[in-house]
């Protein structure tokens, strides 16, 4: 069964707007909190890089790579006590997602 995030017909034909306010008003306090939170730090890709790093991984093993979040961040902070078909995985699983170099910072 669909759920009901509306009430009536969508679109609504008219928006109360008295009703919206006080859920817009906090959404828009989050975001400025959120940019001015961005603005301070210095590489901001940083806090974003193991969720892209996890996707890259994710998305790899549909292609039958064979890696971790783990074994991929060692790797990338230089651990070279790997096996050859572990690091031929890992840079599979980097390459295969076009952001992980570009938004992670790396």
């Amino acid at each position: 069964m669909a759920a009901k995030y509306h009430k009536d017909v969508f679109p609504p034909k008219k928006l109360d707007w008295k009703e919206l306010a006080g859920s817009l008003s906090n959404a828009s306090d989050a975001l400025g909190r959120y940019d001015s939170f961005l603005s301070i730090i210095p590489n901001p890709g940083l806090l974003v890089s193991p969720l892209i790093v996890s996707e890259a991984v994710t998305s790899s093993r549909i292609e039958g790579t064979r890696t971790t979040v783990h074994e991929v961040l060692a790797f990338e902070a230089g651990n070279t006590n790997i096996s050859q078909s572990q690091k031929d995985d890992i840079q599979e699983s980097v390459t295969i997602d076009p952001h992980f170099s570009t938004q992670a910072g790396c």
